[in-house]
């Protein structure tokens, strides 16, 4: 028998039975779809763990004090405490900035190792703060030597910008829980902590960040901490860790919808294509008689799986990507992501199902006798 007849019949059969057609292709769909946006979403959580753990050091710890500031002596005395390595104590504030005339109100954030709680890339300008200042990018202000900024805080003294920043990311927007200590202004700008003490006329600190010896210290080196002083004490590589545990527990969950999935698609192929190979048992025993081989009737209906598996996979990653297009418009925390070589995985998983659906036919048809399913009713 020629392919093209083959086809034919294969797809002759199958638009004859539009129901149980379906009933399998949605099952298809339900299985697809759940595998793309369980795929999309469980790699955007990752991404956004990774790119959280790419800024985070899991040993760093942020201690703000509950009543006033720190001194001097209290700083010495956190850095000398075991399994730390450095304290840096910083000091943030608002202020209010003269230039060319304008005035402009900012937020100060002074510390001697800037990139240990800022993400960020120098675009122009010098690596060293100096005794000037950081702007982010949207401030539109050139480096020069030559600019004079009068800052406005206990103190007014000239300064100079050395540098344009693009700020990727702060401790501060990743976890709301310690957000607080940067308020909602238009303007963030940052510069050494020499600077920022003689902005504010003043030798204490806002708060210190410790970077201790390993994330394995950081609780024992909070607790020291928390019995000395009246503190508030925040780990952002435990936060880190807590939020990879959710969406570990969530992927899991994700990932049993899409088990769920595949066993309806599964059953749902299974069933359809042996209730249709019964209700054709006679037609079969009549072409099997004429000549017909086993094996062209078993191509016929592996044939119809191939195409329900193609169908069936092809719409369901059209609707996986349409609800992921959906749940991205949600504004959610991060971003799914799904590869084209997987999406053609999926689709060949999808065949595969069909015809994993299609053997017991093809088993029954190896078998039969022809003069016994003619006799069928």
């Amino acid at each position: 028998m020629k392919v093209k007849d083959i086809l034919s019949i294969s797809l002759k059969d199958l638009t004859s039975r539009k129901l149980i057609l379906v009933i399998v292709i949605f099952g298809l769909i339900v299985g697809i779809s759940s595998t793309v946006i369980v795929i999309s979403q469980s790699q955007g959580m990752v991404k956004s763990i990774e790119s959280i753990y790419a800024f985070l050091r899991p040993n760093v710890i942020i201690v703000y004090p509950n009543e006033g500031s720190f001194t001097s002596q209290q700083v010495s005395i956190l850095s000398s405490l075991k399994y730390v390595k450095c304290a840096y104590p910083a000091i943030n504030g608002t202020v209010y900035l003269k230039l060319n005339g304008q005035n402009y109100r900012a937020y100060l954030l002074g510390i001697d190792n800037l990139s240990i709680i800022l993400s960020y890339t120098l675009l122009s300008g010098v690596s060293n703060l100096g005794e000037g200042i950081y702007v982010p990018v949207n401030f539109y202000v050139p480096v020069s030597n030559n600019l004079v900024l009068q800052i406005e805080g206990k103190n007014t003294i000239t300064t100079f910008v050395s540098g344009v920043i693009n700020v990727s990311g702060t401790i501060f927007e990743r976890f709301g829980k310690i957000s607080y200590s940067i308020p909602v202004t238009t303007l963030y700008i940052y510069s050494s902590l020499t600077l920022a003490e003689k902005v504010f006329n003043t030798s204490n600190y806002s708060f210190i960040v410790i970077v201790t010896e390993g994330s394995q210290y950081d609780s024992l080196v909070i607790k020291e901490i928390e019995n000395i002083y009246n503190v508030t004490v925040y780990s952002p590589g435990v936060y880190a860790s807590e939020i990879a545990s959710q969406y570990t527990y969530f992927s899991v969950y994700l990932y049993g919808i899409v088990v769920v999935g595949f066993l309806t698609s599964v059953i749902t192929n299974f069933a359809g294509l042996v209730i249709t190979f019964n209700k054709k048992i006679r037609e079969i025993g009549i072409m099997l008689a004429l000549g017909m081989t086993r094996r062209g009737v078993s191509v016929v209906y592996l044939l119809q799986a191939v195409i329900i598996g193609i169908v069936g996979g092809f719409l369901g990653i059209l609707i996986g990507l349409y609800i992921t297009n959906q749940i991205i418009l949600l504004k959610i925390s991060y971003t799914p992501i799904i590869y084209v070589n997987q999406l053609l995985e999926i689709l060949g998983v999808s065949v595969l199902i069909s015809i994993v659906g299609g053997i017991y036919p093809v088993i029954r048809i190896l078998r039969l006798n022809p003069v016994e399913a003619i006799r069928v009713t």
